[in-house]
């Protein structure tokens, strides 16, 4: 006699009841885009293949909004507009924000107390000029070095894809990331240079494996780097950040956290680094979905990529503007809509109480399944990267333009067959004379960029010589050197150039699927 029915049990009821000619898979199995199959009904917790313990620190998050105005004044009065309202961090755009000198970095943290919260910059590859315009002002202020959190925010292999160029070229990238890491190891102990950024490929097309598998080989070539340089690997990894974008798909985004911490926790175990701190994660609701078109809406995508990030254990959230995607030239998201998006953390804080949860989405089978095979997608990923030489031939060889290629036209197909959908745009659109959200007019863009060039003209020149270390880098900038100055006097080869890849909104892509 049969006590408890067996999975296979409830699936033949259920077939039977589905009705003659509906297929079980077909009306209640789902396929990502990433190729996971979601089953309706999960009865057991599968062995992560990346390893237990890739828990987060504990504690609660960051909350860190973006700062993102070209002219530093009325920069620092957005960063202290938000650490009056309630936010414990900040993430500075350096794609908008102007940090050409020592000054604009003082008049963009006037008022701000360093070493009270994390301050994160946005991926690039020049983080030795940034580092030296920050360690100046820092010292000239009186602050303790080791008690800032920076996150320099280095990432050359994203950074080339997406922008098309690096200052210099690899070898360069893995020398100021040395340079960065040993000088800066005891002096600013809290700083990490460098950031596996998942985000940057995840808005150039990027499934979840696909973001995560990149920003592991890109990792696994910093650890490679940095220990070729004389550190073990678990002093090397305490100089990364890694970051992941997180949409709507609220179990995704949650798989995704958890998937990076475990992806974190078998590299290290491969490289032998048995205690470690632990990883910190800092995740963007994604720009890749917030729409133009019944901008609204994007507030409701912005609190679920945001709940995913507090679920997954991220140590830093920045949640985007609602009207983010409306700002054209000359104008920037309004203040409703940046109080909006530092409040809807803020609500989840304090009146859902999601930072006291140490694991909330721990323990449950269809997350730690989806994050099981999450996981093992990224780690195939990185096996292909690695068998391709490493990241850097990845990159030049277009292995990675490839993966990224083919990762956008499934996500194209899912909007062509209707699997895929936007809220306000491709279902349950606003109807026409709709209320729209305004974005704010820019102030002092021309007033900042014309004080700043007289003040440089004033100046004078300033000759260099030859910067090969953080040190004279620093004495530079506060004397009064710019960041592009101080990068053309550090001992780099020629600029490396290529196509730059195009970010992917899909707002435009759900459009152009509909229209052909």
């Amino acid at each position: 006699m049969k006590l408890r029915p067996t999975p296979e049990d409830w699936k033949q009821r259920v077939e039977s009841e589905l009705g003659e000619g509906v297929s079980f898979d077909e009306a209640l199995l789902t396929r990502t885009l990433e190729g996971i199959t979601l089953e309706p009904l999960y009865a057991g917790r599968p062995a992560l293949a990346t390893g237990e313990g890739a828990m987060p620190r504990g504690g609660g998050w960051a909350v860190a909004p973006r700062v993102a105005h070209p002219s530093p004044r009325v920069a620092n009065g957005h960063v202290l507009e938000h650490l009056e309202g309630g936010a414990s961090g900040i993430e500075i755009d350096l794609s908008s924000v102007t940090l050409a000198d020592a000054e604009d970095v003082r008049r963009l943290l006037d008022g701000v107390l360093l070493d009270a919260i994390p301050i994160a910059f946005t991926s690039h590859a020049d983080a030795l000029p940034v580092a030296a315009l920050l360690r100046a002002c820092i010292e000239e202020r009186g602050t303790a070095l080791a008690a800032v959190e920076l996150h320099l925010g280095m990432d050359p292999f994203a950074t080339l894809v997406r922008d098309g160029a690096l200052p210099g070229d690899m070898d360069d990238a893995r020398s100021e990331l040395l340079r960065l890491a040993l000088e800066g190891r005891e002096a600013m102990a809290r700083t990490r240079v460098a950031v596996a950024d998942g985000s940057t490929w995840h808005r150039v097309g990027a499934d979840a494996a696909l973001e995560l598998g990149l920003a592991t080989a890109s990792f696994v070539e910093g650890l490679r780097w940095l220990e070729e340089g004389g550190l073990d690997a678990a002093a090397a990894q305490e100089q990364y950040v890694w970051r992941v974008d997180l949409d709507a798909d609220v179990f995704g985004g949650i798989a995704k956290c958890r998937a990076a911490r475990a992806l974190h926790a078998r590299v290290l175990g491969a490289a032998g680094a048995d205690e470690v701190s632990p990883l910190v994660l800092h995740a963007t609701t994604s720009p890749r979905v917030i729409t133009a078109r019944d901008a609204w809406t994007n507030m409701l995508r912005g609190t679920l990529g945001t709940f995913a990030g507090a679920a997954g254990g991220a140590d830093l959230i920045t949640a985007l503007p609602f009207d983010a995607a409306l700002a054209g030239d000359g104008e920037e998201p309004s203040p409703l809509a940046r109080r909006v998006a530092r409040n809807t953390q803020l609500v989840l804080q304090m009146e859902s109480r999601l930072d006291h949860v140490g694991d909330p989405a721990g323990g449950g089978f269809y997350v730690e399944s989806r994050t099981d095979e999450l996981a093992r997608l990224a780690w195939a990923v990185l096996q292909e990267i690695e068998a391709a030489g490493g990241m850097s031939a990845a990159v030049a060889s277009g292995l990675v333009d490839g993966l990224l290629d083919a990762s956008r036209d499934r996500l194209a197909a899912a909007y062509r067959d209707g699997s895929r959908e936007l809220v306000g745009v491709t279902a349950f659109p606003p109807p026409e004379g709709a209320e729209a959200p305004r974005p704010a007019p820019m102030d002092d863009v021309e007033e900042a960029a014309a004080a700043r060039a007289a003040r440089i003209e004033a100046r004078g020149h300033m000759a260099l010589g030859s910067i090969d270390d953080l040190e004279h880098a620093t004495r530079a900038a506060a004397a009064g050197a710019t960041r592009s100055e101080i990068g053309a006097a550090l001992v780099r080869g020629a600029s490396t150039t290529r196509g730059a890849v195009e970010l992917v909104r899909e707002e435009t892509l759900a459009a152009t699927e509909e229209s052909s």
